[in-house]
């Protein structure tokens, strides 16, 4: 999260010019995802090699990488951490808020399959996610449970890898894992001989915790330029597409980790029905959900929820982005 917020921050404001793909064969939208799950929403971009009706490339990178594309105005489309996604619109104008895509995929998993979060009182609990969504939702739904902080050892780490690592080793009780990772984790005990159950769903407790009616959280986003929304037809021809990968994903499961990887991923996932449906991977037009995005970031602090100014999405229902 440090991070994004200094990539965004010392940014060079700058004007970015775009030549319209569709003036130009030679010509391919550059769209940047990070690694993991959130690259599902794009696959079947990656699959046609367009977006929108429009050539595209797709390179699936870092998340660090991906923020960066954005504030130097390499990436036509892509896709970033809601918070990420909002500080970019923010502070360069070049961009508009365009869909949510990545509906929340953290789970927690351990080897004492508990029922209630106040069974994880005294718990070791390794963690993705610090200064991000695994800290700040995690804390507000334990918190919400009467259980109280102080009460659970968490131990922030820089990736799944590192947390599965302390599972296998019984360096902690706990891991909250994003998927792929937490299925990969599960079957990794499996073959050792040990269990790990997957004990709490972070989208679902969230619904409890807001009272929404949906399961899940904005998460992850996809921001555009401006200047290919301007152009005639191309928004709705874009949300399409994004829409369209629902019905690629399904049809497309066994083939997801080789195309994922012909696009730059590094990692190697056997992509099930089951994987992809606990990646909660669904395009929503950001305008009409501008409160749950609110509700979302009111656990970032102020310094993202100031940033929600009605310009800062692209409008479906109005005037093209201006």
């Amino acid at each position: 999260m440090k991070k994004i917020v200094i990539i965004i921050l010392t940014v060079i404001t700058a004007s970015f010019v775009w030549a319209f793909a569709g003036c130009d064969t030679d010509t391919s939208l550059q769209v940047y995802v990070p690694d993991g799950a959130p690259a599902l929403a794009v696959a079947n971009i990656i699959s046609e090699g367009k977006a929108g009706g429009v050539k595209a490339e797709v390179t699936v990178s870092t998340g660090d990488d991906v923020v960066s594309k954005c504030a130097s105005g390499q990436a036509d489309i892509a896709l970033v951490p809601t918070n990420a996604a909002v500080r970019l619109c923010s502070v360069n104008p070049s961009y508009s808020l365009f869909t949510v895509n990545v509906w929340g995929l953290l789970y927690v998993i351990g080897y004492r399959n508990v029922q209630s979060l106040a069974e994880l009182a005294g718990a070791n609990v390794a963690s993705i996610g610090l200064g991000n969504t695994g800290e700040y939702l995690f804390k507000r739904i334990l918190a919400s449970s009467g259980t109280s902080l102080n009460d659970v050892n968490i131990k922030y780490v820089d990736d799944g890898t590192t947390a599965i690592g302390m599972l296998m080793q019984n360096k902690c009780d706990f891991a909250l894992l994003g998927e792929p990772a937490a299925t990969n984790a599960i079957n990794k005990a499996a073959a050792s001989g040990k269990t790990l159950y997957r004990v709490f769903d972070l989208q679902a407790l969230w619904r409890d915790v807001t009272d929404s009616g949906e399961t899940g959280y904005p998460q992850a986003s996809v921001i555009v330029k401006k200047s290919l929304l301007k152009q005639r037809g191309f928004a709705d021809a874009l949300y399409k597409t994004l829409t369209d990968n629902a019905a690629f994903l399904s049809a497309n499961a066994d083939s997801l980790n080789d195309l994922l990887q012909s696009a730059g991923s590094l990692l190697d996932v056997n992509y099930t029905a089951d994987i992809i449906s606990r990646c909660n991977i669904r395009a929503v037009k950001a305008n009409g959900i501008k409160q749950e995005i609110f509700d979302y970031l009111s656990e970032f602090g102020e310094q993202f929820t100031n940033l929600l100014k009605d310009v800062i999405y692209y409008d479906f229902d109005g005037e093209k982005a201006s």
